[in-house]
């Protein structure tokens, strides 16, 4: 359904979550395929992903690196290449509730250590979500130039 909305065909669908009847989105078409990204945490979403899009945006925990091997080992046979996944990795410095539960970065030194597991684990994009404007300034500090 999102392909054909996005190279400027009319739509219907008659789900469960949503319906559409005949939409189109009045915008010209892409010239190349955009690429779609399944937000996917459990392992049976990583699953759904790896059938339907071409790609999977995560956020990164400990799990995140053996779940990506698990899903990309399964799916190699049947694939030229792996799906692309990105990660996001919850940063800020001050702020105790931002994305309470989740494995939030503090420093940038720890934010470092995040990021070079990610690479290690194969993971192909890196999302830093921040709070404040002091967050990201400090994020910039991994950008080697």
């Amino acid at each position: 359904m999102l392909r054909d909305l996005i190279a400027g065909k009319r739509t219907s669908i008659n789900g469960k979550a949503f319906q559409i009847d005949r939409v189109r989105i009045g915008t010209t078409p892409p010239a190349g395929r955009i690429p779609i990204y399944l937000a996917a945490i459990s392992p049976s979403s990583w699953e759904a992903a790896r059938e339907v899009a071409d790609g999977i945006a995560t956020i990164w925990n400990e799990e995140t690196a053996a779940l990506r091997e698990r899903v990309m080992a399964a799916q190699l046979p049947v694939a030229e290449k792996a799906l692309p996944a990105a990660a996001l990795i919850p940063f800020s410095l001050s702020r105790e509730d931002f994305f309470e539960g989740w494995n939030r970065t503090r420093s940038l030194d720890e934010l470092k250590v995040c990021v070079g597991k990610m690479t290690d684990a194969g993971l192909d994009e890196v999302i830093i979500a921040y709070r404040e404007i002091a967050d990201i300034e400090t994020a910039a500090g991994l950008i080697e130039y």
